[in-house]
């Protein structure tokens, strides 16, 4: 027998019901020419879900995973991390615990995977009574598909032309992809280390997934002409604002400088592990030994690639412009230029320090560097700076 070419990776936290015909769904299809496995990512269910799982495993004809950890609240990257951790599988198709899929669905992403494309499929909203009517008849049928309002299909066909258009014209960040219905090879995912878990609560994570896709010269094509899955109807999560804008997770997505490999995401990235380049010559050399990890200050090739550029004000040198992030320290804004601080995603000052000794300046300067490189602090981007575009004249 042939070992599996997919992993089918299915995020749930404490939903069995919807769960429980979702794998039904699964069991269903029909014309996959490779063996397949499936992995259930639960976000710490302290239901019967692990117990539903283990029945499901024991019914069907290809292997079954389950796995979980303690609920912190939403953390649907997280899930899905820990979801491609658990499979060897070269291909791997996304799927939400919420979602059915028809007979073939496995199969039209099969039949359309090509290297360096991710595949995007969307869900048709069922309505209540619809969703309820679903039974474990409808979905060996695959009758489901029926019960999608002309609303509904005319939303997902208008979201397909769109995206064919957006790759007409090479748009920079379009089409979208929403991670509850989406395929990729697995050298894809790892090539962006996977969903960036410092996403906490709904909304953000697939946004960002696919920017950095994006950036990782990954191609986005829509599936939606072929297959699409059929989301069954419940309250709406907790998290999830009343409008998307308001989303707890809406300022790190806009986070200034976005590193194609995150930091917080399939492998749990070092400070060393940053390919970190300090440009030209600083003023203070001596300052640096103290503001940057010993790690960043190491030379680098010229032709090296860099993650991270640093240029320390007053000094020598400019950004490359070939950087994910260009990180501006100003120790002094006497001299500093309109142009400088355009080119910056990121600036930090020594005045935005509020202690007194200059030891403990750089201290905490130091800890600000650091963790806006690794993610864990949000800072404006030097163009939104109010302080800074009074002093420049951005």
């Amino acid at each position: 027998m042939s070992t599996v070419d997919t992993a089918i990776i299915v995020t749930t936290y404490e939903r069995p019901a919807s769960l429980e015909k979702v794998l039904l769904s699964i069991a269903q299809q029909r014309g996959v020419r490779s063996r397949f496995e499936l992995v259930v990512a639960d976000d710490g269910s302290r239901d019967e879900t692990a117990d539903l799982v283990r029945r499901f495993a024991a019914d069907v004809d290809f292997p079954v995973r389950f796995v979980t950890h303690e609920h912190q609240g939403f953390h649907a990257g997280r899930c899905r991390n820990e979801g491609v951790r658990a499979t060897t599988a070269s291909y791997l198709l996304f799927l939400d615990g919420d979602c059915l899929i028809p007979p073939y669905h496995l199969a039209e992403h099969h039949s359309r995977r090509r290297p360096g494309v991710a595949l995007a499929s969307h869900c048709c909203y069922l309505s209540r009574e619809a969703s309820a009517a679903v039974t474990g008849h409808v979905i060996r049928s695959g009758g489901f598909a029926a019960m999608a309002s002309a609303s509904e299909l005319r939303r997902l066909a208008k979201m397909h032309r769109r995206a064919w258009y957006y790759n007409l014209v090479r748009h920079p960040t379009k089409p979208k992809m929403f991670s509850g219905d989406m395929s990729l090879w697995r050298n894809d995912f790892l090539r962006v280390n996977g969903f960036d878990e410092n996403f906490r609560g709904w909304g953000g994570e697939d946004d960002d997934f696919r920017l950095r896709l994006r950036q990782a010269g990954v191609r986005i094509q829509s599936i939606l002409r072929r297959t699409r899955s059929y989301h069954l109807w419940h309250p709406p999560v907790p998290s999830k604002a009343p409008r998307i804008r308001d989303g707890p997770n809406v300022p790190y997505l806009l986070r200034p400088g976005r590193l194609t490999r995150c930091v917080n995401g399939l492998e749990k990235r070092r400070v060393d592990q940053i390919q970190v380049r300090v440009i030209g010559a600083a003023a203070r050399p001596e300052v640096l030994v103290d503001l940057l990890p010993q790690a960043w200050l190491q030379p680098r090739r010229a032709d090296a690639a860099a993650e991270v550029e640093i240029l320390v004000h007053p000094g020598k040198g400019r950004f490359s412009g070939q950087a994910e992030l260009n990180l501006l320290i100003i120790l002094d804004e006497s001299r500093i230029t309109r142009k400088l601080v355009r080119r910056a995603d990121v600036v930090l000052r020594w005045d935005a320090m509020s202690a007194e000794e200059p030891r403990q300046q750089l201290q905490e300067l130091r800890q600000a560097i650091v963790s806006c490189v690794m993610g864990r602090r949000i800072v404006p981007a030097a163009k939104t700076d109010p302080a800074l575009r009074r002093a420049v004249g951005v």
